[in-house]
């Protein structure tokens, strides 16, 4: 595994673990680092599967790399939303681009799966 790789690993855990251990402490953060932490573990994958040369992978590896923007996109939405909620807890923007950050992600995420099932087996 390259240093790229192992760092992007190394990451997605940092964020994931404070996220799912300690819940409810971290308030908005927890929606945050839960996002980041996931799509670096897309990211880890996507570059897993083409470092290791698997068929599908190499196949769909620019269309794949595009299922990460919208992934992207929805965790800097949702930390807008987060941040903004934090400071003004009764503005309903910060809740909107939370659910439209968290809806992004989703769409990247289910992009990447379409990608991976209808990409040919080489």
């Amino acid at each position: 595994m390259g240093w790229k790789l192992q760092a992007v690993f190394v990451l997605a855990w940092v964020a994931l673990l404070p996220s799912l251990l300690l819940g409810e402490t971290l308030d908005q953060l927890k929606l945050v680092l839960g996002l980041t932490g996931s799509t670096l573990v897309m990211v880890f994958a996507i570059g897993k599967g083409v470092e290791l040369r698997a068929p599908k992978f190499l196949a769909a590896r620019k269309r794949l790399t595009l299922t990460l923007v919208p992934m992207a996109l929805g965790v800097v939405f949702a930390s807008t939303g987060a941040l903004e909620v934090t400071l003004q807890a009764s503005s309903p923007w910060g809740t909107d681009l939370e659910i439209t950050g968290v809806a992004s992600f989703l769409i990247g995420v289910a992009a990447m799966v379409i990608v991976l099932v209808t990409a040919p087996e080489c």
